[in-house]
């Protein structure tokens, strides 16, 4: 027997009595650990990981650096185990590190990147955040890795603020902030619209041959005005403002749910509390027409009954001859339906409240910032339910995630447009800019996007009960 195999077994001899000399305890682990490393190399890891975990802060360093050292030299099939036997621990990060490095240098990127994804916050955590960003930027490093985006949004004008929300949203899924790492190195060209529909065009003109992808425009008559200049081989354009006239283009995603898909949650919800007539609330004008069309496909789909008809010029603020209407008439309804919220919405409960329509309940589609609304008319609001496309406050995993990404480099909540933002650059990110493959992307957006079916976005809106004061956030 050699002088280190004797050494090792006397100190293992001592292993019995180690919780009977705690102040020696770090330096007989770590000579373990070094007499095991040459034959022995994951037993003298196990050796370093006790000293870490129970040792003086002096003995820790040492081990920790003595491990890593050890970890270096070790082979693929030993930083798989040790990722194995040490999950969730400072050495199964620097061994997936170690294994996707080895990956980059074999070029199998897929697998790399699902390794580095799985470990991206912890690397940073664990102090391996410079290594973690040299591997990434090797992943990166192949030209195809690298999406050039157009982003068309009015930074001037009337929408100046809505546009830069768009913006910061976008901005954070890019990676531009914080330890966010997505699978494509984003190059951004930024056109401001102006908020006209002119300077849209201009815009979607000079990107043309520059971009793989565009996202925007942000209102409708830019969304307009582009989709008439849009033609066949145009970048792949992602409009941020639902329109009819859209659908079904090539090349021409929306983000938005379809408002059929809104509807259809909101009145399956509804039939489920045993509410089966209908008063319906709607604009003159064509997106009001639009939730005609689908609440009548619905009750003749689902059974139920419009039993009133209500439109509305914008801007309306009166609705009371429309309440009384109601309240004289012969059959009242279980619910009314509200095609827009926010301010509508509010303006509608107070005056239900005024004329005493107990026992009718506020359904609203379309409330695009239903924090503001409950605090507006939260006295009037109790038991209503809203679908809104986006609630910062969601227990969804992927909203806690933007929530908490976007508070920290911006300080503030999100919002609607933000959210926009942020999904709208997640979608282009997974296609790779590309309208090809959509229909097997499966996406955890913010706004309750899923992914596409036949070019359509599909997803699960958000559904909001206001009880006690409170939202409560409905399956």
């Amino acid at each position: 027997m050699g002088k280190e195999e004797k050494a090792l077994e006397v100190a293992k001899g001592l292993l019995p009595y180690k919780d009977e000399h705690p102040e020696d305890l770090g330096r007989l682990l770590l000579l373990l650990g070094r007499s095991s490393r040459p034959r022995h190399p994951l037993e003298a890891l196990s050796y370093y990981y006790e000293v870490y975990s129970r040792g003086r802060p002096t003995d820790r360093r040492v081990a920790r650096e003595e491990a890593l050292a050890l970890l270096k030299g070790l082979s693929p099939s030993q930083w798989r185990e040790v990722m194995s036997r040490w999950e969730g621990t400072f050495l199964s990060v620097y061994a997936a590190l170690k294994i996707a490095e080895a990956y980059l240098g074999e070029e199998r990127y897929e697998e790399a990147e699902a390794l580095l994804k799985g470990v991206e916050g912890r690397a940073q955590e664990e102090g391996f955040g410079g290594f973690f960003e040299r591997l990434w930027e090797l992943l990166l490093k192949p030209k195809e890795r690298e999406l050039t985006v157009g982003l068309l949004l009015p930074l001037s004008g009337r929408l100046a603020s809505t546009g830069e929300q768009v913006l910061k949203g976008a901005l954070l899924a890019a990676g531009v902030f914080g330890d966010r790492h997505p699978r494509w190195r984003v190059r951004f060209l930024l056109r401001d619209t102006g908020s006209s529909p002119q300077g849209a065009v201009e815009g979607f003109r000079s990107l043309r041959g520059e971009v793989q992808a565009v996202l925007g425009p942000l209102s409708p008559g830019e969304a307009r005005a582009v989709l008439q200049e849009f033609r066949e081989g145009d970048p792949l354009l992602l409009i941020l403002s639902p329109l009819e006239e859209a659908r079904g283009m090539e090349g021409v995603l929306q983000l938005s749910l379809p408002l059929e898909q809104e509807v259809e949650d909101l009145f399956l919800l509804a039939r489920d509390e045993g509410l089966s007539r209908f008063g319906l609330f709607y604009p003159r004008n064509p997106y009001g027409r639009r939730v005609v069309r689908a609440f009548q496909e619905e009750t003749w789909k689902w059974g139920g009954e419009l039993v009133g008809y209500f439109p509305y010029k914008e801007r309306e603020m009166d609705f009371g001859p429309s309440l009384k209407e109601i309240k004289e008439g012969e059959v009242m309804p279980d619910a009314l339906v509200v095609a827009e919220g926010d301010y509508t919405l509010c303006l509608l409960a107070s005056q239900v409240a005024y004329y005493e329509l107990e026992g009718v309940k506020l359904l609203a589609l379309r409330v695009l910032d239903p924090l503001k609304v409950l605090g507006l008319c939260r006295e009037y609001l109790e038991g209503a339910v809203l679908s809104t496309p986006f609630y910062p406050e969601s227990k969804r995993e992927e909203v806690r995630d933007f929530s908490e990404r976007f508070r920290r480099t911006y300080g503030t909540t999100p919002g609607l447009f933000e959210a926009l933002g942020w999904d709208g650059l997640e979608v282009l990110l997974e296609a790779g800019g590309k309208a090809e493959g959509l229909e097997s992307l499966h996406l955890y957006g913010v706004t309750g996007l899923r992914g596409y079916l036949q070019g359509e976005p599909v997803g699960e809106p958000f559904k909001l009960l206001v009880s006690d004061g409170r939202f409560e956030e409905l399956p």
